[in-house]
């Protein structure tokens, strides 16, 4: 939640290159089903919750606001899927992404023969290592150059906006989301409100498998607690003229706050990444002088200098303007630095008050989150909870990916037993409809989606 408006247009225009880039590069199966048709996925049980299979149209009942529907369109449980695999894979997965590929290479090889599955990684960003195949050949390869990602990042609501606006656009039929994730979404786009209303208007079934990471993520933010804090500092001027407001800031940092905090000194317009032109381990003198050799105008080589990698550290960016501040850094900038703009008619007393005041209160605010980490993750566990039900699937909560096959396993019978039912509405009211899907059989339960949004 944490984009500025430029940032959100480019996150928006790479959503658009990347689902046409999807649309070019893979081959697409359509099934032809009318535009009007509104389809509901739904497993039926008895009373022992033994699922039922069998079963054809005129065995269900549908009312969409309450009044009858005849249904004309109707797929078994044997069926195929498109699915879609859905890997949450920032920074807290990195301990753990190996036993998520071999569970989900496992998982590959439950799911139909007929299925065709694609592969979806995000965590600061969306990839598709793999759209929709049935080459288990092609799927497994894909997996393996899976990677958890540096950022503590996780654009969850972007990826499933893009999943059912985008990846899944133009694909009709059965289809599901099977997404692992521990529910935390950080600098999205959207919200959840409105990512809820996008996934009204889809047919695709989703189940979340919500992994429990609290304790990690609690002991990591401790961790950070104890240690020396650690910063980053990265100079950037537009003009040379102003180089010296540049550096005059970034002294006034190391003075202040190099006895208490672990410094690094970043190069500007570092396309492949953080360049390191100073480490903490160097003393504050010898720091200060390295930024007196610096030209903040000026793009460093990358000949001879270290990449950061996995930067997670905070960063303040020194600036004498924030106009074109993003051409300039390249992959330096990202949303969540501290921009200190220091520019001609700029108030020292100002930016001052701006570094001092972001670090003091970096400590209550780290404070404040692990107080409030127990209710951070009953909410996204509640948001996975209704993502999921609200398209007739299902939420696994996990306590371990250990068990992952366990659940991985369950999900794959389970679209083995799931019904497609479809009906044109006979009231074309736009907006949210109730929707009721049962069986003429008494005892039979049924779960499916409860509503659409037209």
């Amino acid at each position: 939640m944490y984009h500025t408006p430029m940032v959100r247009g480019i996150a928006a225009l790479g959503l658009m290159i990347l689902a046409v880039t999807i649309a070019e590069q893979t081959p697409q199966k359509v099934f032809k089903v009318p535009v009007e048709l509104v389809l509901a996925h739904a497993v039926v049980t008895d009373v022992n919750r033994h699922p039922v299979t069998g079963l054809d149209a005129a065995d269900f009942l549908l009312k969409d606001n309450g009044v009858p529907q005849q249904i004309s369109y109707f797929k078994p449980e044997n069926e195929p899927f498109r699915v879609m695999i859905a890997l949450d894979v920032s920074g807290s997965t990195h301990p753990k992404i190996e036993l998520i590929k071999a569970a989900v290479k496992r998982f590959l090889r439950q799911l139909g023969p007929n299925d065709e599955i694609a592969l979806m990684t995000f965590g600061d960003e969306i990839r598709m290592p793999s759209g929709f195949t049935s080459d288990r050949e092609q799927l497994e390869r894909a997996v393996d150059i899976v990677a958890s990602g540096p950022s503590n990042k996780t654009i969850l609501y972007d990826a499933l906006s893009f999943a059912v606006r985008a990846a899944f656009k133009g694909i009709e039929g059965r289809k599901a989301l099977v997404l692992l994730s521990d529910g935390f979404d950080v600098a999205s786009g959207i919200d959840v409100d409105v990512l809820n209303r996008y996934l009204a208007e889809t047919d695709c079934l989703i189940y979340s498998l919500v992994v429990d990471t609290e304790e990690d993520v609690r002991e990591h933010m401790t961790g950070v607690l104890r240690r020396k804090p650690e910063f980053a500092l990265v100079l950037d001027s537009s003009l040379e003229e102003n180089e010296e407001l540049v550096r005059e800031a970034a002294r006034y940092f190391v003075q202040r706050h190099g006895r208490s905090a672990r410094i690094w000194l970043l190069a500007r317009n570092c396309y492949h990444g953080p360049l390191i032109l100073a480490g903490p381990s160097v003393r504050n003198e010898r720091l200060l002088a390295r930024i007196r050799l610096v030209n903040p105008s000026m793009d460093w080589p990358l000949k001879g200098t270290q990449v950061l990698a996995g930067n997670r550290i905070e960063t303040f960016v020194i600036t004498d303007t924030m106009e074109g501040m993003e051409a300039r850094l390249g992959s330096c900038i990202l949303p969540q630095c501290k921009v200190i703009p220091v520019g001609k008619g700029a108030d020292p007393g100002e930016w001052q008050a701006r570094i001092s005041i972001s670090l003091e209160t970096r400590v209550a605010d780290l404070r404040w989150a692990i107080e409030a980490l127990p209710e951070s993750y009953r909410l996204a566990r509640h948001n996975m909870e209704v993502m999921a039900t609200a398209t007739g699937g299902r939420a696994y909560q996990l306590e371990s990916v250990k068990r992952l096959d366990e659940f991985y396993e369950l999900v794959a019978r389970e679209l083995r037993q799931v019904y497609t039912i479809g009906f044109y509405p006979s009231a074309l009211t736009p907006g949210y409809h109730s929707l009721e899907v049962r069986t003429q059989t008494p005892g039979f339960f049924v779960r499916a989606r409860t509503s659409y949004r037209r």
